[in-house]
């Protein structure tokens, strides 16, 4: 299940040491007066021990834990990473919120699954074939829900799955914010399936009905704040261009602009439309933050 180490740990070091992530500078979407697209950058995870967390990443999905612009721990997976805030009480499952699981891409199932169960890996969802390949859902060590889909063949962070109330508009809503391609409906098999790609990573937003909502869901879908997936984030070179456009287009903004005592960054949040939390951050997109 590893990623290409010795890569991401070279990138992870540009990270480290030249604090490179929170630095930006012009690129030929600002110098050509385009507005900028959104790259996918991390997703936030409260966790009740980071060094866990970390060595279970590690192991099971080949990530590097580095430190963020030499600040706070994260995890880097390819182009995106995985930030870990460490909380003092039990985490909430993000099961009860939009944010289902984070889903890596997987090659052989049924090999991975074997592999998995004797590590004595915990499975929310057990092996199950769909399409050309395989779905497994396990638990990380807070009990988040993570995927792994073979459809793909690879070994990458894949996507993050959504459920929302309607599923275009949320996709509409993700587009607008991060000012990328319109969704497109992912079809599957699966009626009301909507995606927006960034690449690496895309998020991929079903309806919440009956059959793609989780047995464990109690009530109405609650925001994201404090469960174990806290916020998605995407980066931008020019934040302060993002927010211009973001304000104008009627966009509240949850948490003004200023800087990540935490992490370095600045950045501001929003929220979608179901709850889930949206942080937008300044910083360069990898792979060119590793040599720019």
């Amino acid at each position: 299940m590893a990623n290409s180490k010795g890569h991401i740990a070279l990138l992870a070091a540009s990270v480290v040491l030249g604090g490179c992530m929170s630095s930006p500078t012009a690129n030929t979407a600002q110098a050509t007066g385009a507005a900028e697209h959104g790259r996918f950058h991390h997703v936030h995870l409260n966790v009740s021990d980071i060094a866990k967390t970390s060595a279970f990443y590690e192991k099971t999905f080949g990530v590097v834990p580095t430190q963020y612009a030499g600040k706070a721990p994260a995890l880097m997976a390819e182009r995106a990473f995985i930030f870990l805030n460490q909380v003092a009480a039990p985490v909430p499952s993000q099961l009860q919120t939009g944010v289902i699981h984070i889903g890596w891409a997987g090659v052989d199932g049924p090999s991975e699954f074997a592999g998995l169960q004797a590590q004595g890996v915990e499975f929310h969802t057990p092996l199950t074939r769909f399409l050309t390949g395989h779905y497994m859902y396990l638990y990380g060590p807070d009990r988040e829900v993570i995927e792994i889909w073979t459809v793909e063949k690879h070994h990458r962070l894949n996507h993050i799955h959504l459920l929302s109330p309607d599923a275009q508009a949320t996709a509409e809503w993700f587009a607008k914010v991060t000012n990328s391609a319109s969704p497109a409906a992912a079809g599957a098999g699966l009626p009301g399936y909507w995606k927006v790609d960034f690449g690496d990573v895309s998020l991929d937003i079903l309806p919440d009905t009956q059959m793609f909502r989780p047995k464990e869901r109690t009530g109405a879908i609650q925001p994201t704040d404090g469960a174990g997936i806290d916020h998605l984030a995407f980066s931008f070179r020019d934040l302060d261009a993002a927010l211009a456009r973001i304000t104008a287009a009627g966009i509240p903004v949850v948490k003004p602009i200023g800087p990540d005592p935490q992490y370095g960054v600045r950045s501001f949040f929003v929220r979608s439309p179901e709850g889930v939390l949206v942080e937008l951050v300044e910083a360069r997109p990898l792979p060119d933050a590793a040599w720019e």
